[in-house]
């Protein structure tokens, strides 16, 4: 997947520049215009069929602003005109002509070394087929190795019908990765100002944590307050670097387990801090965690504390 199929906003212009510096080919996941003439009825129609079938074969990005050289690598960056109002007609045609509805659809406007761009990003979609519906007739159209082409009536019912679970689980990773993605690049955070802004419920406060072993001490220290006497037993487990890329296989995980009953001087007996290595790391979402006993029979149920 070209670029791994991440935000405009997080695309280098060393990124951008390398398509043209290397004469990359445009492929199943990406294709290039010089530019968009929305005026024109077929340069609208050949548009939308450029965007749905990109949708429709897997998502990737179109890049207005470069010529390819007849054989479809790019050769150059060439003006493609007026930015900002073929950015616009992009957003309109594709919203008023596009059924279903391209849920993430972007389009941004980019300047590298001085040449205009207008990208747009197709997210893989878990709403397949894609029709562009124009002038009176709908179209269906995907995008293979070779370019894009209509879709057969096989290929038709087989994106009606097919594994929609599938489509809407990758769609959700892909959510979750953009998700993550704007936390990145933002100043880390002292354990204590984190932990100020995790207990006023900060959007993506969390995502702003340098690491995995903070984020679990400011949970723990929540639920040490949460809890406060009670017989208690707390475990999470987040990642030590929140970016990592999900390619480079294991990550590792800050493990936090705090254990305790009332004591006179302190909440919790003991609090131990590891690293552990897994292949994936799934906290729950919620639920209840006990500690029963003969030394603990007025043990009260309470919340266990998880990270998302």
């Amino acid at each position: 997947m070209i670029f791994d199929l991440k935000p405009i906003e997080d695309l280098s212009d060393t990124e951008i520049r390398s398509l043209v510096k290397v004469h990359v080919a445009e492929q199943q996941h990406l294709e290039f215009k010089v530019t968009v003439k929305h005026q024109e009825p077929e340069a609208r129609l050949e548009l939308l069929l450029d965007v749905a079938s990109l949708a429709n074969g897997g998502g990737g990005y179109l890049i207005v602003g470069i010529r390819d050289d007849g054989r479809g690598s790019a050769q150059r960056f060439e003006d493609p005109g007026d930015t900002v109002r073929i950015s616009q007609s992009i957003r309109d045609l594709c919203h008023q002509h596009i059924i279903e509805r391209i849920e993430g659809l972007s389009v941004r406007e980019r300047i590298v070394d001085g040449h205009r761009l207008v990208i747009v990003r197709v997210p893989v979609s878990d709403r397949l087929p894609h029709m562009v519906a124009l002038d009176g007739r709908t179209h269906f159209s995907s995008r293979y190795e070779a370019g894009k082409r209509p879709m057969t009536l096989a290929e038709i019912r087989e994106a009606f019908t097919g594994d929609t679970t599938s489509r809407r689980l990758v769609a959700i990773e892909q959510a979750l990765e953009d998700l993550a993605a704007q936390g990145r690049g933002q100043p880390t955070m002292a354990t204590e100002t984190l932990r100020a802004a995790v207990e006023a419920g900060e959007a993506r406060a969390r995502l702003k944590a340098g690491n995995g072993a903070d984020l679990s001490l400011v949970e723990a220290i929540r639920f040490r307050e949460e809890v406060q006497k009670r017989p208690a037993f707390y475990l999470s487990a987040t990642p030590v670097v929140l970016d990592t890329p999900r390619s480079s296989g294991s990550q590792k995980a800050s493990a936090t387990v705090t254990a305790g009953s009332p004591s006179a001087s302190s909440n919790f007996s003991r609090t131990d801090t590891s690293s552990i290595e897994c292949s994936s790391v799934n906290p729950s979402t919620g639920g209840y965690r006990e500690r029963n006993g003969p030394d603990s029979p007025d043990c009260s149920r309470v919340p266990s504390s998880s990270t998302p």
